[in-house]
């Protein structure tokens, strides 16, 4: 199992994030949103493959970044809830 973080901004006014959102979801239906538009995705498929799936859910305008995550992070700001979400995620995927 692979864990990614993806992250995206749809440019253009009044875009549809349910379609990337369900992109996303189609990719890991645990996927966990750990900011407006960052992810954080476990799946088989390979870096490419999720770069694509989510891709065909965005407008050519959009930008998207897929990191593959392996060893850790670092974050500050989240509730104790959401900070446990995250350490599970990165854990167990």
């Amino acid at each position: 199992m692979n864990l990614y973080m993806i992250s995206f901004d749809l440019d253009a006014p009044g875009q549809d994030y349910s379609k990337v959102e369900g992109a996303i979801k189609r990719l890991d239906p645990k996927a966990l949103r750990v900011l407006t538009t960052t992810w954080l995705v476990a799946t088989t498929v390979g870096y490419m493959e999720v770069g694509n799936a989510v891709c065909a859910a965005m407008d050519s305008s959009d930008d998207l970044f897929v990191g593959q995550l392996g060893v850790g992070g670092s974050w500050f700001g989240f509730s104790d809830r959401e900070d446990a979400a995250i350490r599970d995620k990165i854990k167990n995927g």
